[in-house]
């Protein structure tokens, strides 16, 4: 029996965990034991150490697992060095996002467990970028990177990151995608250091296709009414990203004008993400994440007849494969895993960004052809449950553990 410590640290990530966590314990060889953190201490504190959005997911998390593994959420003072001595009776350090708020390197580098580390974004092997955009200056090690506020200590911050990760004798990073592969190998830090890609673990047994006529039906949507599903995660933020996502917002209400205009009347846009729409949004709004519960978000899912990813980043990656495993046909912006994802438009449908006509074709095509919405939806739907059903993802996980542990 495998006991791995998975951790993370905040609740952005949180969905994700919760889907890893799932697809861990299905395995029958695997235990695993979880700890959660949130960034935001003060407001742990002030809510009596426990944040309720990360207990209700982890609740329901263990309720699907035949009374087998552990949930610990625990927010300890002293986080850093009580995590090192909690953790000693696992076999395996997992860690979802390598951060100084969970785990440091340093603090990695004096456990005696390996280690696989997961790349959600540069950050670890880059000097203090957090994207997950190409960047000419990676391959360099980080040389006055003009993102550092002191941009000539961003070849010592690299260089240090070096040291401590070289200093680990077990150690893998696991990325999520041939895209984040690809960036990854730029990294001089990733020289010597194993490196593998495991997939998002999507549920496909409970994010299943159903008949959307019906589904709209249940939301109070009519039957005819052609609905557009749009993933926008962070739209209330003030980040950068957040404004560009409004940038990318306003391109869709040109587009639904440009429908409208051509005598789609019954149209409805579905903005689906993990934050909440601001009031000033006209348009049905509506929060999807693993927070509601695979059987509800597939509802939503299925109410739409066509999804539309603008980004790669934050949860969008999860909401287009979530949306895949309920056979809804996608257009996405061509950046990011978005093509291999859709198998190079197989699959779905790719659109440069910023590209109207090129939006407004897609969504003209997918609309008006509902064999070829059905067809695109089943090949997703194939491709989620050979490459990211949790059982898949779970096993090669399995296998990755059993391979570190066999080392000497």
């Amino acid at each position: 029996m495998i006991q791995p410590a998975l951790i993370s640290h905040s609740t952005p990530h949180g969905s994700i965990t919760a889907r890893l966590y799932r697809s861990l314990a299905k395995s029958p060889d695997i235990t695993p034991r979880c700890w959660v953190k949130h960034s935001n201490n003060s407001r742990e504190e002030k809510i009596g150490g426990l944040h309720p959005h990360i207990g209700e997911m982890f609740q329901r998390a263990a309720s699907k697992l035949l009374g087998r593994g552990e949930s610990e959420l625990s927010f300890p003072l002293a986080w850093h060095t009580r995590m090192i001595h909690k953790t000693r009776d696992c076999d395996i350090l997992h860690l979802q996002r390598l951060r100084g708020h969970s785990l440091s390197m340093r603090d990695i580098a004096y456990s005696p467990l390996p280690v696989v580390c997961e790349l959600s974004d540069l950050y670890p092997i880059s000097a203090i970028c957090a994207g997950q955009e190409p960047c000419e200056q990676l391959s360099e090690g980080c040389r006055n990177c003009p993102k550092c506020r002191i941009p000539a200590l961003s070849r010592s911050i690299f260089e240090l990151k070096q040291r401590l990760l070289s200093s680990i004798p077990k150690l893998i990073f696991v990325s999520k995608n041939r895209w984040m592969t690809k960036l990854c190998e730029q990294s001089p830090i990733m020289q010597g250091i194993e490196h593998r890609q495991i997939g998002i673990p999507i549920d496909s047994q409970s994010l299943q296709p159903s008949n959307r006529a019906r589904a709209k039906q249940q939301i109070g949507i009519h039957p005819h009414t052609r609905v557009i599903g749009y993933a926008c995660p962070n739209l209330e933020h003030t980040h950068p990203r957040s404004q560009q996502e409004m940038q990318d917002l306003l391109l869709i209400q040109r587009l639904l004008s440009e429908l409208k205009s051509e005598g789609t009347n019954r149209i409805m846009l579905l903005l689906i993400g993990g934050r909440s729409i601001p009031p000033s949004m006209s348009y049905a709004s509506v929060k999807v994440a693993c927070l509601q519960g695979p059987q509800q978000t597939a509802e939503l899912y299925n109410a739409c007849d066509i999804l539309i990813v603008p980004s790669h980043q934050g949860e969008s990656e999860c909401v287009m494969l979530e949306a895949m495993s309920c056979a809804l046909p996608i257009i996405a912006i061509n950046e990011g895993p978005v093509e291999e994802h859709l198998g190079g438009g197989k699959r779905g449908r790719c659109v440069p960004k910023g590209d109207l006509a090129g939006l407004l074709c897609a969504c003209r095509e997918l609309l008006q052809a509902p064999i070829l919405r059905q067809h695109l939806g089943l090949l997703g739907r194939a491709y989620i449950e050979q490459q990211h059903s949790e059982k898949y993802v779970g096993e090669l996980y399995k296998q990755l553990y059993s391979e570190m542990l066999h080392r000497n």
